[in-house]
């Protein structure tokens, strides 16, 4: 039992202190940012701090392996339609994640002071796309003019700058599903299409 609580009293500690990091990198930028400055929003003592974490690039590394132990694996999970075609559903669920943690997402994309969340989540996300774009190839046989490195590049690239775009502007006037669904089809049927005429 003591060790439950012990436990949770952890759980609670870091998560006031990650809230609290993420926030102010958002206010002020990760450079300027003190410890003091996290004990100060989060309301936890100096000796607490250190008790867990040796400094602030300590807890930005624990903020990214819960990115890559949490996100990573969600994303991981997703797969082609039956037509051999990356689903939209799979889109609309990266929107989902950055309305849902959009302080996080915020930091990582908008801030663009901490190169080390802003790789992982980019990494993350090119891993993935590229293990479906290899599978899709597979399956519908295809002959790609462009390799796939770039291609998964340039989907990770528009797909990150679409959700700073929705993030910066208050998650508005668009919802997930509709941002997956331009995104989807950008993506399905090019930008040219999209703009022509009807």
């Amino acid at each position: 039992m003591l060790k439950e609580v012990t436990d949770k009293r952890i759980r609670r500690t870091h998560r006031l202190l990650r809230e609290a990091f993420i926030e102010l990198i958002a206010e002020q930028g990760y450079d300027s940012l003190r410890v003091e400055d996290i004990l100060k929003r989060a309301d936890i003592g100096r000796t607490t701090f250190y008790a867990h974490f040796k400094d602030k690039r300590a807890l930005l590394e624990n903020i990214s392996a819960i990115f890559d132990s949490r996100y990573q694996a969600d994303l991981a999970q997703r797969s082609l339609d039956e037509d051999g075609n990356i689903p939209l559903v799979a889109v609309q669920k990266v929107f989902e994640s950055f309305e849902r943690n959009a302080p996080f997402f915020g930091m990582v994309l908008e801030s663009r002071d901490v190169p080390i969340l802003y790789e992982r989540v980019q990494e993350a996300f090119r891993d993935i796309f590229t293990r479906l774009l290899n599978e899709q190839t597979e399956i519908l046989k295809l002959n790609p003019q462009v390799p796939i490195p770039i291609l998964a590049e340039y989907y990770v690239g528009a797909l990150l700058a679409m959700g700073k775009w929705w993030l910066s502007n208050g998650m508005r006037p668009y919802t997930a599903a509709e941002m997956a669904e331009m995104f989807y089809e950008l993506d399905q049927h090019g930008r040219l299409k999209v703009m022509s005429k009807k």
